[in-house]
């Protein structure tokens, strides 16, 4: 603006000034006068085409510069917008099954369904009061259930991803579904299966404790109820009896011995295993099911239950 005014006052300065110069010129020189004349025509001329390009040119650039600094900025912007986004997405299939986080997105906001045929396995971790009670290895105690924790979360991701779905890690707890959300057919027999890799696995990892970690691993299969729980932080929870027996078997399974361990089964679990599965896992894993208890096992909260064990084949 203030440019525009300036270049508009010297113009006409110049104007007036060349206009007295060559009257006054033309009266006294003559020839030489007009040429003089003409020189000023020649600089009105690169003025009037000079300069207003100047002025055109100048907040162009300025223009583009701002022009190209606010689209590397809304590129930075856009690229960390879609890092959180998928970093936020991680975050929720971590939390719940990614069925459920599709349905999440999509602005369902109440969860809750009922699963017929899942099996559910709960696993206790041993020695975890014992090992707490001593606050001054906290570190250690800490780092000695992450290890046992992501290790079984691998063997999960690894061999079974989509099929079995951890539902929560909390203290000495550790709860798998299959079955759901996702309808899985072999439920029963990928629960056994994982349990006794689990059970392989986490035998090598050494406790606070001086001995080697052992578990208790039950099994429960029937129906459950399931839900997204919570907003701020949302949990895909499982709810019902199969659940709470699962615990139960867990809490009753037999101690795991050297070389030796064992899942502790309902009679519902045992009888979805078939004789031609039973017989892999002899081959594959030296284990085999015998029942436990002879008439029967007395179970908190449920009585008298028959139940089963899938162990490692005894040597002689």
């Amino acid at each position: 603006k203030y440019w525009m005014v300036l270049y508009v006052a010297l113009c006409i300065v110049i104007h007036v000034s060349v206009g007295a110069t060559s009257a006054a010129n033309q009266e006294q020189e003559g020839v030489e006068g007009c040429m003089s004349y003409s020189r000023w025509i020649y600089v009105l001329y690169a003025l009037h085409h000079l300069v207003p390009t100047t002025l055109f040119l100048i907040p162009l650039s300025l223009l583009s510069k701002k022009l190209l600094s606010d689209e590397k900025r809304d590129q930075f912007i856009l690229k960390e917008g879609r890092a959180n986004l998928e970093q936020e997405k991680m975050l929720v299939e971590a939390l719940v099954p990614k069925k459920i986080a599709d349905r999440l997105r999509s602005g369902q906001r109440h969860i809750a369904d009922r699963y017929s045929e899942t099996t559910v396995m709960f696993v206790y971790l041993d020695g975890y009061e014992e090992a707490f009670a001593d606050e001054e290895k906290l570190d250690g105690n800490i780092a000695w259930i992450n290890e046992v924790f992501c290790a079984i979360d691998e063997l999960l991701q690894g061999n079974f991803k989509g099929r079995i779905f951890k539902v929560a890690a909390f203290q000495k707890f550790y709860l798998a579904v299959s079955g759901c959300p996702e309808s899985e057919k072999e439920h029963a027999q990928l629960c056994c299966e994982a349990g006794c890799m689990i059970q392989d696995r986490v035998k090598t990892i050494p406790s606070p404790l001086g001995t080697m970690t052992s578990l208790r691993i039950g099994l429960c299969s029937g129906r459950l109820s399931a839900g997204v729980v919570g907003t701020s932080s949302p949990r895909f929870s499982t709810f019902g009896d199969t659940v709470n027996t699962s615990s139960r078997m867990a809490s009753t399974a037999q101690l795991t011995t050297e070389g030796e361990w064992s899942l502790h089964l309902t009679r519902e679990t045992a009888k979805l295993l078939p004789k031609a599965f039973l017989a892999k896992m002899s081959s594959e894993q030296d284990v085999e099911m015998v029942s436990r208890g002879g008439k029967g096992l007395e179970v908190k909260g449920k009585g008298v239950m028959k139940t089963f064990l899938l162990k490692k084949k005894t040597r002689a």
